[in-house]
């Protein structure tokens, strides 16, 4: 009887072995400038042909190896980095497996020269489909030389599943980028047919080697954020440091978005939501920021051995890590200063000037009525304590234990919206104002709504509700789905403001609303309301209902587009438009306001 199992020969496994490691030329100039790294090396130099399908040389100053380790580095999982199985849960170092040279040497034409300090000469090893060669003893300087020729020479099938030369050597300019952020004080270099593609030379600040990789466009933009949090763990404190955007600046895709763990960078799903919810209700869904950041923690609480790419992370406490980003972006967004209009500091000659202009212009319009009266979205003067109810865990799982932050000292200037020249309105819907240099023009309905929402969330924080009472309380009817979703959420909505009972099978009465809903109409607002908490279903966490809710409220009470408005009012929404953060955007993120520089307006006037 013949046996249907079999051992598969050793080259058979090795080419296997090696599929898990190499995928693609960028997977080995990933695995070499690792090594290269952990070998405290200073300057790592990457040359390229083919998009790396011919040639991938990388060359370093680092600690090199001796005859023997140069051999016993093209066994499989052989490794300097690991010794013990508790080595294995405190990993320091970028590689770890002993796994990428014997998989690299099995799929290509490898040569190896290296040498270390304590050897006179250096060792030159050729290999072919993982078969040595050639070995040889030759004078060389301390360092390691890298090279595979050919790769995938000898498994065709997986050759032809290479993409062409343009788009291999992108993604090995990504990931060479990737790695260089981390390492400032290292000189990184890449050529591809011996042109220069990167130049990134040893610097003492991030911020420098944001420039060099990222270009002055971008990183001008970015601005720095740092924080300890000392009460992590057991074993150490937890020091997030890194670059993120304004809120005016975003992009369509998250390859912007460069996160590191121990300057490991990784794909993580905790981090990239946190970040996300740092930014929610400040950009446009489906928008994403510019963030580099770093996360420095104990090796102990990471788990970097899941999966062979070592893009992928397990944390033992996520939760602590996801409200620590919380807490540290979120202030940082909105201390940061928006300048959106330029010349804040103006000369006090400068600023009588606009305000007298401002008063002429209304006092024009309306003779007699050069202060503004009152208007519908003053701010409220009664106040009823509302309570929430008790807040779910951001992350699932168990709530978070608090993690104290060291202080942070930003400072946020206001805005002068309320000093520009008004012009005039456009279409009943967007106001036209004039800066020194630039034409300004405001979506009212998309301003007034930010200014709405943070009222809210201002008075959420206080546990300050604003109410009023309704002279006639008002029914509402909704299908059935609204109904049933609004019920669940009952506790959530009373909280926010609303006195509402339930008043039969798809009816509610409503005796009392939030004070910015000066006269609503309560079937629309409900019916937008129900279908909020229906899109953002069962699975999201407090926070994010919160502020579903208050959007809508805050979209409700706002002026409308179409909507005419007095000079007053105008004058009244710019005031509180200088108050309130982050007025470029609307709750939704959809922007609020448009800048048109003087230049702009000349150039196409040929001017």
């Amino acid at each position: 009887m013949s046996s249907k199992i079999h051992l598969l020969p050793e080259t058979l496994i090795n080419r296997i072995a090696a599929g898990e490691v190499v995928e693609r030329p960028a997977s080995v100039v990933k695995e070499l400038l690792e090594n290269s790294l952990d070998a405290s090396s200073g300057k790592v130099v990457i040359e390229l042909e083919g998009g790396g399908k011919r040639l991938i040389r990388v060359s370093d100053d680092g600690a090199g190896m001796n005859p023997d380790d140069a051999l016993l580095c093209l066994e499989r999982h052989a490794t300097s980095k690991i010794k013990k199985d508790s080595d294995l849960f405190a990993i320091r170092s970028l590689g770890f497996r002993g796994e990428a040279l014997p998989s690299i040497a099995t799929v290509s034409k490898m040569l190896l020269r290296t040498k270390d300090a304590e050897s006179e000469l250096g060792s030159e090893l050729r290999v072919e489909g993982g078969v040595i060669r050639e070995v040889r003893k030759e004078a060389m300087p301390n360092g390691t030389v890298m090279e595979a020729r050919s790769l995938f020479y000898n498994l065709p099938a997986r050759r032809e599943f290479l993409k062409s030369a343009e788009t291999e050597l992108g993604h090995i300019t990504d990931l060479v980028s990737r790695i260089a952020l981390s390492y400032p004080e290292i000189n990184f270099e890449l050529y591809h047919h011996q042109k220069s593609f990167l130049l990134a030379h040893s610097c003492a600040r991030f911020e420098d080697r944001a420039y060099q990789v990222l270009g002055a466009p971008l990183s001008s933009q970015l601005f720095r954020i740092e924080n300890t949090f000392p009460r992590f763990s057991p074993k150490g404190s937890l020091v997030i440091s890194g670059l993120i955007s304004p809120i005016d600046l975003t992009f369509s895709t998250s390859r912007h978005l460069y996160l590191y763990i121990n300057r490991r960078y990784v794909r993580d799903k905790i981090l990239t939501h946190s970040l996300l919810e740092a930014y929610r209700t400040l950009i446009p869904k489906n928008r994403y920021p510019a963030v580099i950041m770093f996360l420095e923690m104990p090796p102990e609480t990471v788990d970097v051995n899941v999966h062979p790419n070592k893009l992928e992370v397990r944390f033992r406490e996520p939760a602590k890590i996801h409200q620590a980003i919380l807490d540290l972006v979120q202030p940082a967004l909105r201390a940061k200063p928006q300048f959106l209009i330029p010349g804040l500091d103006r000369p006090p000659a400068h600023q009588a000037r606009v305000e007298q202009a401002v008063e002429k212009f209304i006092q024009d319009r309306h003779p007699g009525k050069l202060e503004p009266g009152p208007v519908k979205f003053s701010a409220p003067k009664t106040r009823i304590p509302g309570t929430l109810p008790q807040a779910f865990p951001k992350t699932p799982g168990q709530a978070p234990a608090k993690i104290e932050p060291q202080p942070l000292t930003y400072s946020q200037k206001p805005e002068a919206f309320s000093l520009l020249r008004i012009i005039g309105q456009f279409h009943s819907n967007y106001l036209i104002l004039e800066s020194e240099d630039q034409l300004i023009v405001i979506d009212q309905h998309a301003a007034h709504e930010r200014v709405n929402f943070e009222k809210l969330k201002s008075q959420l924080n206080h546990n300050k509700i604003s109410q009023q009472i309704l002279l006639f309380p008002q029914v509402v009817e909704l299908n059935f789905q609204q109904a049933q979703r609004l019920t669940e959420n009952l506790d959530l909505v009373r909280a926010l403001g609303f006195e509402i009972e339930i008043f039969g099978s798809l009816s509610f009465i409503v005796k009392s609303v939030p004070y910015l809903l000066q006269q609503p109409n309560l079937g629309p607002l409900f019916a937008d309301l129900a279908d909020e908490l229906l899109e953002v279903g069962q699975s999201q966490t407090l926070e994010e209902k919160i502020d579903h809710i208050l959007s809508v409220i805050a979209c409700h009470s706002s002026v409308r587009a179409g909507q005419s408005l007095s000079e007053p009012e105008i004058k009244s929404l710019l005031k509180e438009m200088d108050q309130a953060p982050f007025v470029s955007s609307c709750p939704h993120g959809r922007p609020s306001l448009w800048k048109i520089p003087l230049r702009d307006l000349e150039k196409k006037f040929q001017r």
